[in-house]
């Protein structure tokens, strides 16, 4: 590890350099505890205060982080993700997840409004946590309307996305519109994906029209924004 000292790039940049490729290369994984500052130091034989100018530039660009009294560690390291496929449109073939409640009942005022229906007409009303590597990432509050997918039961969506459980009963679905903000998690919510009250999460709304322009689902996904940077592809 050695350091251009006749560089104009500040050795602290340096040595900041290296620390990065070892970790966006793999040598340096999740979790792995960093040598220490001293450490540090005589490996690349410069001053303390060198070596924690850079390691503090990394802690402020999410890839390491500190814990008192244990050391500095990785950060796990965020990657990209498609909204298209968070959205689940129908394109994956299983959906990992676990189901919190299923159950078909009387609409009443707050989701008839958003389905457009009675209030006494039957709902679908499903809570799923989205899973990834058995973590959850996502909380899934869906609404469907009873009397246009009635064949919907908790064994048919189990580990299926709503989309794909609906098209394979013949379901013409028309268009979806999609609603983005930005929340801090409740109580509850924190409990859900293992993070503090407060969290700031990502909320999106997504209201499902069939080709006859009936809605038939009304769904909330609420998403850890630490867990990827989510991005649309558009071709031009």
């Amino acid at each position: 590890m050695k350091l251009e000292r006749d560089s104009p790039i500040p050795l602290y940049h340096q040595v900041m350099e290296i620390l990065e490729t070892k970790i966006t290369t793999g040598e340096w994984k999740d979790g792995d505890r960093l040598p220490t500052e001293n450490e540090l130091a005589d490996q690349f034989n410069i001053s303390n205060i060198t070596v924690k100018r850079a390691v503090h530039e990394l802690v402020d660009k999410g890839l390491l982080y500190r814990q008192r009294g244990k050391g500095t560690f990785v950060a796990p390291q965020i990657k990209e993700g498609d909204i298209f496929k968070l959205l689940t449109f129908g394109a994956e073939e299983e959906y990992p997840h676990k189901t919190i409640e299923f159950s078909i009942q009387e609409a009443g005022i707050k989701v008839s409004t958003l389905l457009s229906i009675k209030d006494k007409d039957l709902i679908v009303k499903i809570l799923r946590l989205k899973l990834e590597n058995d973590k959850p990432i996502g909380i899934e509050h869906t609404y469907l309307n009873h009397q246009l997918c009635p064949f919907i039961t908790q064994t048919t969506i189990e580990n299926q996305l709503f989309y794909n459980a609906l098209q394979k009963q013949n379901i013409k679905l028309g268009k979806a519109k999609i609603y983005f903000s930005a929340i801090f998690a409740s109580e509850e919510e924190g409990k859900l994906l293992h993070v503090k009250k407060g969290t700031p999460l990502i909320s999106i709304k997504r209201i499902t029209y069939t080709q006859s322009e009936e809605i038939i689902e009304y769904s909330t996904f609420i998403v850890r924004q630490d867990h990827a940077h989510y991005f649309i592809e558009v071709s031009l």
